[in-house]
């Protein structure tokens, strides 16, 4: 009885070119794949990145609205208020010196 390795002749071994190939072809593999997936990374960062700058500028002129329309709205109620007090002013001139009758006066010709 022998003791010993036997080799199977009858499989074919590749060759050390043809080794080296077949591991250049898979390390460019995953190369590519390593890259695609940096790539996707990359995009997904890239739009939350936008999406964050939009939705900043966003809020930012949402706010900038609201304190101008709420401005233009103090401005009309002061205004208004303006009024009515002058045509309270008008009303009590008015009434004072009883010019409701047939001579019409500067008063009259403002309100």
């Amino acid at each position: 009885m022998q003791v010993g390795f036997r080799h199977f002749k009858w499989l074919n071994t590749p060759s050390a070119w043809q080794d080296m190939q077949h591991r250049r072809e898979r390390r460019a593999a995953l190369i590519k794949q390593h890259l695609d997936m940096m790539a996707g990374i990359n995009s997904a960062l890239s739009n939350a990145l936008q999406n964050k700058i939009s939705g900043s500028s966003s809020n930012a002129a949402q706010a900038a609205l609201k304190r101008v329309q709420a401005d233009g709205k103090a401005k009309s109620a002061e205004i208004t208020k303006q009024i009515d007090s002058a045509q309270g002013v008008l009303d009590q001139t008015k009434a004072a010196t009883g010019s409701s009758g047939g001579n019409p006066t500067v008063l009259d010709t403002v309100a």
